[in-house]
């Protein structure tokens, strides 16, 4: 777990005690959900050779397809409630910080306003929140994906210890490659964002102020500035982008040499 998301978490706190209930509900399903893509992946051994297999017989093969229907039902409503218990904890809680952040525009003095743009505070608002929900989601998702990790690597080390000392020796460079790729991601997120709020604003002023626009003939000045604000939102996109799909082959090529490594020595 990195620093950020151990501040996601503290911040979490206070918004998670008034649902509290259904938040244990959900760590709950995560349980028996981590359980069963652990024993899927165990499965897969079996499926190979005796599903597949010329030598297998009619009932191991029957047995084997009728084993994955009853995962997948059994896997059905774990997943769905869990899943849906998520997002409506962060959907309440993104309307709870909404309405508190609105409550304080309320009350800041007139000179907080001149201050800043427009957007900014539309930006706030609707864009930040989305934003900062997607990272409660993450952060309730803690509990399942550790169990998940823990319950394949055991089946790893089942089937076959020496591939799977290939995870613990290449996990710290997963770690490195994920940590610098998500610095420069939030990075640029954040650029982003104040870009959306730079254009919010634009799109503000002009739809307000559309008969002073065509009064003083600013219709092209208007449309130049929007132009400059969404070209500097794509490149902070775009910096974005390249960072997150850089570390998937990433990893993947560090995986790649790691096994290429085993099968030679």
């Amino acid at each position: 777990m990195n620093l950020h998301m151990i501040e996601v978490l503290k911040l979490m706190i206070p918004y998670l005690r008034p649902f509290w209930k259904q938040a244990v509900v959900a760590i709950v399903l995560a349980i028996p959900l981590a359980a069963l893509k652990a024993y899927e992946a165990y499965l897969v051994k079996d499926i190979f050779d005796k599903g597949f297999s010329l030598n297998s017989t009619s009932d191991q093969a029957f047995m084997l397809a009728g084993l994955l229907i009853l995962l997948a039902l059994i896997n059905y409503p774990l997943r769905f409630f869990h899943f849906y218990i998520l997002r409506s904890i962060v959907d309440k809680i993104s309307c709870m910080i909404r309405e508190k952040l609105f409550f304080h525009f309320q009350k800041m003095p007139m000179a907080y306003f001149s201050q800043k743009k427009q957007g900014h505070f539309i930006s706030v608002l609707m864009s930040d929140t989305m934003i900062f929900a997607d990272a409660f989601k993450n952060a309730l998702e803690i509990i399942r994906e550790p169990l998940t990790a823990t319950f394949l690597l055991g089946v790893a080390i089942y089937h076959d210890w020496q591939l799977a000392l290939v995870v613990f020796l290449v996990a710290p460079l997963f770690i490195v490659i994920f940590n610098r790729t998500g610095r420069r991601v939030r990075k640029y997120v954040f650029l982003a964002q104040e870009d959306t709020a730079q254009m919010t604003h634009s799109v503000s002023e002009a739809l307000i102020g559309h008969k002073i626009i065509k009064a003083f003939n600013l219709k092209d000045y208007m449309v130049l500035r929007f132009h400059n604000i969404q070209r500097v939102f794509l490149q902070h996109r775009q910096k974005s982008n390249s960072a997150e799909e850089h570390s998937h082959p990433m990893v993947e090529f560090v995986g790649s040499l790691a096994f290429a490594v085993v099968i030679v020595f």
